[in-house]
């Protein structure tokens, strides 16, 4: 994303933003410190799965949907965490939080070394890596189809 343009943005929000080089929208939301995530949940291309990438403020990675991640992904919507959401994206899990994304007030994201990671919240020894909070507003235009979508072999 060109990052002049990412101080103009409305922030703590969803944006949909035409790529012109790549002939599509893209789904943003910027928080006021100029992080950002992209994502999209509903994919116009069968042969693509949702994603989401959550870049720094001056505009490197730092967490995504990549499989290949060394991370296990909290996500926190409005109080209720959803494990690993975007492993399989098929799942009645991803399903839930695709139910609970679109009237959250709040999106946190926690990340987690993967070997320090458990599944049960109350044995949770170490502090996330990353933990991450965006506004929710607008997040009904995440539930248009969207083209801008991993490819399978990549998620």
């Amino acid at each position: 994303m060109n990052d002049n343009l990412v101080p103009l943005l409305p922030k703590s929000q969803w944006n949909a933003l035409y790529k012109k080089e790549l002939g599509h929208i893209l789904m943003i939301n910027i928080n006021p410190d100029l992080s950002r995530i992209s994502m999209a949940l509903n994919c116009k291309d069968t042969d693509k799965t949702p994603f989401f990438l959550i870049e720094d403020s001056d505009g490197l990675d730092i967490l995504s949907s990549s499989p290949d991640t060394s991370y296990q992904m909290d996500f926190i919507l409005d109080n209720k965490t959803i494990k690993q959401p975007f492993k399989h994206s098929s799942s009645a899990n991803f399903g839930r939080f695709k139910q609970l994304f679109y009237t959250a007030r709040v999106i946190q994201i926690k990340a987690y070394v993967s070997e320090e990671y458990s599944t049960d919240s109350k044995q949770q020894k170490h502090s996330p890596v990353h933990d991450l909070r965006f506004q929710n507003r607008y997040a009904e235009i995440q539930k248009e189809p969207s083209p801008t979508c991993s490819s399978k072999d990549h998620t």
